[in-house]
């Protein structure tokens, strides 16, 4: 892939990440702004991390552990000396253990990990700094109960602390015709930023949300 010049600070191209099985993820070629915003990265040629190995196209140190998300950060060496890789980190700080002889990397996305420790299904879309990430399987935050109140529920089982947006699938059975499904942010003092009327008891009703 050229090198592409006069790009914006802090630029992504390419570089995206195709989930291959339970162990690797596949990085497409592209390029990247170092997260120090001064050196430019070139990945020339597709590349493959896999899990089970330590060091550059592998996890940066340890073994993959169950339901966490891993950072996945493009690495490389300012002399020029080393071709660029990735690794896979559980730091989210952008201070993961570099291989030997490297010191630029940049986050190009996080990959969530099952109760077995292996990587789960995920899709990822867009090219630049936004990137949607789907999961092939979704991950209920919620499955049961009622409330005449609002109640916290925890996202965090699904939902990297960095995420801006998320799309949040919602399926709501009314146990009677005027119950209600009610959403609002953490904070809010609203009745209901969001709100699904009961139409049919005991009739599923499915709703789909940007939060």
């Amino acid at each position: 892939m050229a090198q592409i010049v006069n790009l914006p600070t802090m630029y992504i191209n390419g570089c995206n990440l195709i989930y291959g099985n339970g162990t690797t993820i596949n990085v497409t070629a592209g390029q990247v702004r170092d997260s120090s915003n001064q050196f430019d990265i070139v990945v020339p040629n597709p590349l493959v991390i896999n899990s089970t190995t330590k060091g550059i196209n592998g996890l940066d140190t340890g073994s993959l552990g169950n339901n966490l998300f891993y950072n996945i950060y493009i690495v490389s060496d300012s002399s020029g000396f080393r071709p660029a890789g990735a690794i896979l980190s559980l730091s989210s700080s952008g201070s993961p253990l570099l291989p030997f002889g490297y010191d630029l990397i940049r986050l190009i996305g996080i990959w969530l990990t099952g109760g077995s420790a292996t990587l789960v299904d995920i899709y990822q879309t867009g090219q630049g700094n936004d990137r949607t990430f789907f999961y092939d399987v979704p991950i209920a935050v919620l499955t049961a109960g009622a409330a005449t109140s609002f109640t916290a529920v925890n996202l965090s089982s699904a939902v990297p602390n960095i995420c801006r947006l998320i799309d949040l699938n919602a399926a709501y059975t009314p146990a009677a015709v005027n119950n209600i499904f009610a959403l609002r942010p953490t904070g809010s003092a609203s009745s209901a930023t969001v709100r699904q009327n009961g139409i049919v008891a005991t009739v599923e009703q499915d709703i789909q949300i940007q939060i």
